[in-house]
């Protein structure tokens, strides 16, 4: 149940937004195993004024961010999507090394978040009633 957070510092065409989206989706299925029906992109685009050594920059830049719950990954899981995240950015807008652009992922425990208004701590405990547990 991952939230991505993609910010950019242009304007991206819908194509490049749509295959970032799909492409994501994939890379988070298959590298951290979540659910692609409960994975979640939002992109923003063209977002303020962007700074890199204290210099202002007109280079595209980007920064990603993934939410999952603590203790649902283990090392070499995260950084395989950290590698194959960067690596889908470099395919599509090829020359980034110019500045750095980060990705990160972020654990939050499964008490402090959820959708739809359950924790995910809820679901768990749910899914083991139904299942015996």
């Amino acid at each position: 149940m991952p939230t991505l957070t993609i910010h950019t510092n242009q304007t991206l065409l819908p194509t490049i937004k749509s295959k970032l989206a799909d492409s994501l989706v994939a890379i988070t299925s298959m590298y951290l195993g979540k659910l692609p029906a409960l994975t979640n992109i939002v992109i923003h685009e063209n977002c303020g004024s962007w700074y890199c050594n204290g210099q202002s920059t007109s280079e595209f830049q980007f920064s990603l961010n993934i939410i999952i719950t603590e203790g649902t990954n283990n090392p070499r899981q995260k950084a395989q999507w950290l590698k194959h995240s960067w690596q889908l950015f470099e395919e599509i807008f090829i020359n980034l090394h110019n500045n750095p652009n980060y990705i990160s992922i972020q654990e939050i425990p499964a008490t402090d978040w959820g959708y739809n208004g359950q924790s995910q701590a809820a679901r768990l405990q749910k899914q083991g009633e139904h299942n015996g547990v």
